[in-house]
């Protein structure tokens, strides 16, 4: 597996080993979270759809609280799209920092595979 004599470029590559798999378990949760956002908005949209006003005769209490409801969800829904922003925004940092952790394995390893 490793030279015996490279412990400090062992000990390097397993470090940067780990770092690469926090960043890929980051990424992972950060992914779910934003599946778990979109599935939400989702959601909410449906939400808005069945309360908004159909046609027929109701009484004005139904249509102020229909109205009210409607307010409320598509509110809810423009804080949801601005976290999912954020989240997406994350995700795409992860991303670019496991792909330097993994890099940097690589490179760690060509080190090793290069020294006599």
């Amino acid at each position: 597996m490793s030279a015996p004599g490279h412990p400090r470029l062992d000990r390097l590559i397993r470090v940067r080993r780990i770092r690469a798999r926090h960043a890929m378990a980051a990424l992972g949760r950060a992914q779910a979270a934003v599946r778990g956002d979109t599935d939400l908005i989702d959601r909410v949209a449906g939400l808005v759809a069945a309360a908004a006003p159909t046609p027929g005769r109701a009484s004005a209490g139904a249509l102020v609280a229909r109205a009210g409801t409607a307010a409320m969800l598509g509110g809810l829904a423009e804080q949801l799209a601005v976290r999912l922003a954020v989240r997406r925004s994350e995700r795409d940092a992860l991303a670019t920092a496991l792909a330097r952790a993994q890099a940097a394995v690589d490179a760690a390893l060509a080190r090793r595979q290069g020294e006599p």
